[in-house]
């Protein structure tokens, strides 16, 4: 076997050892820690009253002999790329190419997609070291990308835009294949450079740094602005987050190494996110990371309320994926989308600390659309993620059919699954409480029926996606989710997966289509999603 095709092979099993999902960062440490890389230790004698909210979502990619989240590469050349030339790095080596203005001949961008709602905030950092740009335009950076004529990038370069030829900061935002240019000052020749963008509303920052420590916003060579480092997002989606080294269309510019150590991408949590003293009901070990919870194998003082973390930290835990959680106390914390709704029937003062929402005649099954105060959040990450929600309903004192509440998996009114707690007639006690699960995809509908307590005054109830089906989940207490018991319908307490995209997810009541049904209060207690670790 020849020197080139037993290269290509081992570029092709780097590249293909891609799979996994969120990575954790082993250098982070909860409670405010101080992680000291030299001992690998954290140093958490520290009080925890206030617990940093969870991120959203968290990506981490350090590099290390191989590609550790789901990468993808536009235009591989593997002569180009390695992971062995640095150890601990992916090295590219820049070459002609560019997507800018007509040009789609940019080799070598190594992208994710991108994993959450284009609403959230985000930030996404690297750090590019072993790179001597001394040739027009060697370049390596980030790029926040959509198509080849629709993309910011942001790139530490040598260039002549300048005064006069040498390095700087330059970014192009190509909306449509127009591209419009901004230029910075750097240093000149720093061992390593970190790069990030922050996401804000509709405003991107830049920054960069020569430590990995302190981020300095970006100067533009000729500005009279106070925010020089800000320029407006791109106005299109951001489907893919991406790093990348050419030479732009310089032919005959030099060819240099660009060695990146890391990305890392996470989202800035939604003030406010999770309330500074949730009233969380008590829940299995497996869901909530909260003040009692110390990484490194830290043990927690509930008398003193500290943290005793000296120790040794060889298998920290991952970060949680991502994480909502309203606990309806005195105001809406998520960003609810209330479909039909009617002030009326809904209320956050009824029951203080509780969302209260009132069943009423209407519903979106079959053709229906007639149905109200629908509460429902954008899904927040990618839809082959695993997840959990829960939500506790109590105060519902069901008296007739359908008497319902429940969560809900949505794309639309004619496809969504349903999970309600309700008040039916095909019980084997006759009429009285049962689960209902519910599907229509595509304007069809399927219904299965499980046992249920007879009359708790509390319930939990819980969905669970995992690869390919749904799991559900009640509790009374809390503490232990037991799955459904079915006893009318085909199938046991897991679903398929649904063959539509989730695009919402959310919580409901009501007394079904044209119920003469008492109209009854649910109290929703909080509502609570989670993404789970994939294997």
């Amino acid at each position: 076997m020849n020197r080139s095709i037993a290269i290509f092979i081992l570029g092709l099993l780097c590249f293909s050892i891609c799979e996994g999902n969120a990575i954790y960062d082993s250098n982070i440490c909860d409670c405010n820690c101080v992680y000291n890389p030299d001992a690998n230790t954290c140093d958490c004698n520290c009080v925890c009253e206030e617990p940093e909210q969870l991120n959203v979502a968290y990506y981490f990619e350090d590099f290390n002999e191989a590609l550790s989240i789901n990468w993808h590469c536009d235009d591989f050349d593997f002569t180009h790329m390695s992971f062995t030339k640095v150890p601990g790095t992916m090295t590219l080596t820049t070459q002609s190419g560019t997507y800018e203005g007509e040009n789609d001949d940019l080799k070598n961008l190594f992208y994710f997609d991108f994993p959450v709602s284009q609403a959230l905030d985000f930030q996404v950092t690297t750090c590019i070291s072993n790179f001597e740009p001394n040739d027009i335009w060697n370049q390596a950076g980030l790029m926040l990308f959509y198509d080849e004529d629709n993309f910011l990038k942001y790139v530490y370069e040598y260039g002549n835009d300048a005064p006069g030829r040498g390095l700087h900061f330059t970014t192009a935002t190509e909306t449509d294949g127009y591209p419009v240019y901004e230029w910075y000052e750097t240093e000149q020749y720093p061992q390593k450079m970190w790069l990030r963008i922050i996401k804000r509303g509709d405003l991107c920052e830049l920054y960069n740094s020569i430590d990995g420590e302190k981020f300095e916003p970006l100067t533009k060579w000729y500005s009279e602005e106070d925010d020089e480092n800000i320029i407006p997002c791109p106005s299109f989606p951001i489907t893919k987050i991406g790093v990348f080294a050419n030479n732009g269309s310089a032919i005959s510019a030099e060819e240099v190494n660009a060695s990146f150590e890391f990305v890392e991408f996470r989202v800035s949590p939604i003030e406010p996110n999770i309330p500074e003293e949730p009233n969380i009901p008590e829940v299995p070990d497996d869901t909530i990371a909260d003040a009692d919870i110390c990484d490194c194998n830290c043990v927690y003082n509930p008398d003193t309320n500290t943290c005793d973390c000296n120790c040794v930290c060889p298998e920290l835990e991952p970060l949680p994926i991502a994480y909502l959680f309203d606990d309806f106390n005195e105001a809406l914390d998520l960003s609810w989308d209330i479909l039909n709704e009617d002030e009326s029937h809904w209320s956050l003062t009824k029951r203080p600390g509780t969302l209260t929402v009132t069943t009423q005649s209407g519903s979106f099954e079959f053709t229906y659309t007639n149905y109200h105060n629908v509460f429902l959040l954008d899904f927040p990450v990618s839809q082959l993620m695993d997840f959990q929600i829960t939500t506790c309903i109590s105060n519902f004192n069901l008296r007739d059919v359908w008497n319902q509440a429940g969560l809900l998996l949505w794309n639309d009114e004619d496809n969504y699954l349903k999970y309600v707690y309700e008040y039916g007639k095909d019980t084997p006690y006759g009429y009285g409480p049962l689960f209902t699960v519910g599907t229509q995809i595509y304007g069809s509908s399927e219904y299965n029926w499980y046992l249920t307590d007879r009359t708790p005054q509390t319930m939990w109830m819980r969905i669970i996606k995992r690869g390919e089906v749904y799991e559900f989940y009640n509790s009374t207490d809390g503490e232990t989710f037991i799955p459904l018991q079915i006893y009318r319908g085909s199938r046991d307490h897991t679903y398929p997966c649904l063959p539509f995209p989730i695009t919402r997810i959310g919580i409901f009541t009501s007394n079904y289509i044209t119920s003469t049904a008492p109209e009854v209060d649910a109290s929703f207690e909080y509502f609570e999603f989670k993404t789970l670790p994939q294997d």
